[in-house]
């Protein structure tokens, strides 16, 4: 009886299989007319990066053109910046706000999030002309630290 219990137990562990990059672009493709009018055949899916652990998938999304897809075969303009996520979760880089915004809300001509701005100052010498540096926040009610890694002050902070 302890045998068929541990048996039960292990099974989903033995079977589960781990976040793939097919696994991230069929994600994609059940999406995909949130980014785009275009069918999954016109869309290539050009892998930026993964981490070790396969928790996320960075992936470019270019036009295909060819005789079926139409558009000049010499070009593949870009269509979007994608992260996928092990749990499901898909964002997409819009390039107006700077940042990635959960695919349920992108838009081309969405209004941007707003953000929490903490500055700090800077003092680098590769890089003379920068005087501060921010740290941003999605979560607006975030409070800036008085103090940043590096032990300087907190400037102002504002919400944009």
């Amino acid at each position: 009886m302890k045998r068929i219990i541990t048996l039960l137990l292990l099974t989903p562990l033995i079977f589960s299989a781990d976040f793939s990059y097919d696994d991230a672009i069929s994600y994609i493709k059940k999406d995909l007319t949130k980014i785009t009018s275009l069918e999954p055949g016109c869309v290539g899916f050009y892998l930026e990066k993964s981490d070790d652990a396969k928790t996320y998938y960075s992936f470019e999304l270019r036009e295909i053109h060819n005789t079926k897809c139409g558009g000049d075969p010499e070009t593949a303009p870009r269509l979007a910046s994608v992260m996928v996520y092990a749990n499901k979760k898909i964002s997409v880089f819009n390039l107006m706000c700077n940042s990635y915004v959960d695919i349920n809300d992108y838009s081309w001509d969405m209004e941007c999030p707003k953000k929490k701005y903490c500055i700090y100052p800077y003092n680098n010498p590769d890089w003379p002309n920068a005087k501060t540096i921010a740290s941003v926040f999605s979560d607006l009610t975030t409070k800036c630290p008085p103090k940043d890694e590096n032990g300087n002050d907190l400037i102002e902070s504002y919400i944009e």
